[in-house]
């Protein structure tokens, strides 16, 4: 840090200077307590050592202040230095303060020892009437040395004042810079003032609608996830694999019937989280070819990392999430959010022990966030990606990722040669997955899918390649094999929480 580079010296130049403003300010202390004690009397107080020492001390503070003026300025750190420039401000404010609080203590105590050698000399006058005269004048003295007294004070309560509200002005000040800060974020994002009045507009409207037509709230249900509980609805359905693919049909009927009794049109709900997603990836992706940098990348996993099943338009509730729920081959189905030609936002529902086959990611950049359920995560990326051997012959991969993930964990990303691109997804538990693809897959751009068996490095054993024993467990022989059963997916509408589309 910045800070700590010339901070080292700086901080041991603040400590001292802290420790002689607060010798200084006991000092002045006791001064004006003994002044104080006296102020009745027919004398004056003058303590030289004391005054002397504290002037001493003052002047070492200017010192080090001019000290810590030309350390602060050599921190490179901006935040750094102005918070350094901060303290040392204030450390030369009090030195001032307890500079002028000795100069007016010592011109009192001039005062006090002037008025005290004329009541001397008067005194030495001994007759009555000059006796009268000197009652008359001390009685006098000690009223104006109370008003002086009094005048201190207000002034002292006066000097806190302004500076209590010099510092609200500046509080005032910094939460209007966060304000503006915040509204600029806020239109980076493309959440300007009218769409989050439309958000909260539109909320308002179905919290309206769940509570004044319950007949309704399962359908708006089912629009907002895309699930339902089947059985209830197809009992006469046999082939129970493709639940919401079933749902999708009843929904477009539900949908006709509705049509035919009235023109109500439920207002679409929109997601902050998934907006702001689809915001982010506008600017993130720019296109084939091209891979997003770092600061993007977090970017990007910090908001898929806060987002729950909610902002989809899932709940764990629903009756696709519970056991055994699916009867007979459980078979994959997605649901595509958004695409365009610089990436996608689609969503997979894999049923328990489903399987979506080792398959790669050809020059694509794909973010994986689990949503719900518990599964198996198997992946490899190439030892030699640039090697362009044949489709049919053996090639060696490295293992990346070999575990267990359950919902809600980190987002994984994957890049064109690294992080895992060839991987494979296996269902311990009923799963929603949300995937970013940038891009997407397009086979007019070459960046078809194509699939894999992994073999283990033990069985076979290649000249070329020496893997020593110890390593053969983090390695594996990939084949391409044909387009696998298990790997076809059934695909529904997305009814979920909509997006607001906006340009680049």
């Amino acid at each position: 840090m910045a800070a700590m580079e010339g901070g080292g010296t700086l901080s041991e130049v603040y400590q001292s200077a802290r420790k002689l403003l607060l010798r200084a300010r006991d000092g002045i202390e006791r001064l004006e307590r003994l002044e104080s004690s006296v102020s009745g009397g027919g004398g004056g107080l003058d303590s030289p050592e004391l005054s002397f020492a504290i002037k001493k001390d003052i002047s070492q503070i200017h010192s080090l202040c001019a000290d810590m003026d030309r350390l602060w300025r050599s921190i490179p750190a901006k935040s750094q230095r102005d918070l350094w420039k901060r303290k040392v401000e204030q450390v030369a404010e009090e030195a001032d303060s307890l500079k002028d609080s000795l100069d007016k203590y010592s011109m009192r105590n001039q005062r006090r020892m002037l008025e005290a050698k004329e009541r001397a000399e008067l005194l030495g006058r001994a007759n009555g009437e000059s006796a009268h005269v000197l009652r008359i004048f001390d009685e006098e003295a000690q009223a104006m040395q109370s008003v002086r007294n009094s005048s201190r004070m207000l002034q002292e309560s006066f000097a806190t004042g302004t500076a209590i509200l010099s510092k609200y002005a500046e509080q005032r000040e910094r939460l209007k810079k966060a304000q503006r800060k915040a509204l600029d974020v806020l239109n980076t994002v493309g959440l300007s003032n009218s769409v989050l009045r439309l958000i909260e507009r539109r909320n308002r409207v179905d919290r309206w609608i769940n509570l004044n037509k319950l007949v309704e709230k399962k359908f708006m249900m089912v629009e907002a996830g895309g699930l339902v509980e089947q059985r209830k609805v197809m009992m006469n359905v046999r082939h129970v694999n493709n639940k919401v693919r079933y749902v999708n049909k009843t929904i477009k009927k539900y949908r006709s019937c509705k049509k035919i009794k009235d023109h109500h049109q439920v207002v679409p709900r929109v997601s902050k989280a998934l907006q702001e997603l689809y915001v982010s990836c506008r600017q993130v992706f720019k296109g084939p070819g091209t891979v997003p940098p770092a600061s993007d990348v977090n970017k990007l996993c910090t908001i898929l990392d806060k987002m729950k099943p909610e902002d989809v338009g899932l709940s764990r509730n629903l009756e696709f999430f519970k056991a055994g729920a699916v009867k007979g081959t459980p078979r994959v189905t997605y649901t595509t959010i958004f695409q365009c030609d610089e990436f996608s936002l689609c969503i997979f529902f894999l049923p328990a022990t489903a399987v979506i086959p080792l398959h790669n990611h050809p020059g694509m950049t794909v973010f994986s966030k689990l949503l719900l359920g518990k599964m198996h995560i198997k992946s490899y990326d190439w030892v030699d990606p640039e090697d362009s051997m044949p489709p049919s012959q053996l090639r060696l991969a490295k293992l990346k990722a070999d575990g267990v993930f359950a919902a809600p964990c980190n987002t994984s990303v994957l890049y064109p040669t690294t992080g895992g691109n060839i991987h494979q997804f296996t269902a311990i538990t009923p799963c929603a997955v949300l995937d970013v693809l940038g891009p997407p897959y397009s086979i007019e751009d070459d960046r078809d899918c194509s699939y894999y068996k992994d073999i283990p490095c033990s069985a076979f054993s290649n000249g070329d390649t020496i893997v020593s024993e110890e390593q053969r467990d983090y390695f594996g022989w990939l084949e391409e094999i044909e387009v696998p059963e298990n790997s076809r997916m059934d695909r529904i509408d997305y009814l979920g929480p909509q997006i607001i589309e906006t340009g680049y």
